[in-house]
């Protein structure tokens, strides 16, 4: 009978803490109890580390874009967007862990649950809509700096059937 093999328990912490994946979905990925890999996460703090992380990495997103996007907003009140985007963030987790469960939600719990995603998702869409004008501004300021000293027009030329087609 062959050993069982030990999770890879760095790899599952770091895959939590720098992604986007719920528990009980990583703990599928790699074959592990769901129990077992809340346990460690909560005796490891994995929570706080992930919250920790998106405030890093969003901070350091929202300085290098800010200027690009939005030059007259405050970088407080950028800080203050990215808190709600991680806050946001947590929310959703929570209910997740929440739908989880076996346990029955009454009527009540399931209408604020879904209150509450649609609360996320019309936080998310904000976030789609600033990641929008934040590739845009990266678009923008690519060409800028790849654009060629002096510009020259290109010409086409029609031939055949294709003359007659364009207008």
């Amino acid at each position: 009978m062959a050993a069982k093999k030990k999770p890879n328990w760095e790899k599952i912490a770091t895959e939590y803490i720098t992604g986007d994946i719920a528990m009980c979905p990583l703990a599928d990925k790699y074959h592990v109890p769901v129990r077992t890999l809340k346990d460690r996460a909560r005796k490891e703090f994995w929570t706080q580390q992930r919250t920790d992380y998106r405030l890093r990495t969003g901070k350091a997103a929202a300085d290098k874009t800010a200027p690009l996007i939005a030059p007259d907003v405050e970088p407080e009140a950028q800080a203050q967007t990215e808190k709600v985007f991680i806050a946001t963030d947590l929310v959703m987790d929570r209910v997740i862990e929440l739908l989880e469960r076996d346990r029955h939600l009454d009527g009540r719990e399931l209408q604020a649950l879904m209150t509450t995603i649609k609360g996320a998702k019309e936080v998310k869409n904000l976030r789609d809509a600033l990641d929008i004008q934040e590739q845009k501004a990266r678009i923008a300021a690519m060409e800028k700096n790849n654009a060629p000293a002096t510009s020259e027009g290109v010409e086409i030329e029609f031939i055949g059937k294709a003359k007659d087609a364009a207008v």
